[in-house]
């Protein structure tokens, strides 16, 4: 979210944002690569696919544009544990998100209001930033409304 906050927030927000240790190690998305079994270019691809995913490649495109690495080898490269974003205010965003992903459990486990609660937050956050809601408003106005979804 990192590129996202910056883009919306703009140049006239840098210095104004900050990133936190999450109080736990989640996972919010993810992505893959696959090569067709039919591709005619088959070895090619999974060369390619080979370098992409590379701790090397993920700590490169972590200092580029934040995307965290998937590697546990490049969470523990300097190349990201050194990473702080200026945006948001110099944040050692390299040992703050390589912290966090090593807490990530091997099984995530999704309720069936996981859903629900992801959307409340997301209007939480439109709250602030598109009705100029308070923080503690906002904050106060989202636990009811998922005290409410879920109870």
């Amino acid at each position: 979210m990192l590129g996202h906050i910056g883009e919306k927030a703009g140049a006239a927000n840098k210095g104004k944002w900050d990133v936190a240790k999450a109080p736990k190690g989640a996972n919010w998305g993810g992505s893959f690569l696959g090569v067709v079994e039919q591709s005619p270019v088959k070895e090619e691809a999974k060369k390619l696919v080979a370098w992409l995913t590379a701790p090397e490649q993920q700590a490169h495109i972590f200092q580029k544009q934040g995307s965290v690495p998937s590697s546990q080898k490049a969470l523990e490269m300097p190349a990201v544990q050194n990473v702080t974003s200026e945006y948001f205010s110099d944040a050692p965003i390299g040992q703050i998100f390589g912290a966090a992903a090593r807490e990530i459990p091997d099984k995530q486990v999704l309720g069936r209001k996981d859903g629900t609660i992801k959307d409340t937050f997301s209007q939480g956050l439109t709250l602030i930033e598109q009705q100029g809601t308070s923080r503690d408003e906002a904050w106060k106005t989202t636990a009811e409304r998922i005290e409410k979804a879920v109870g």
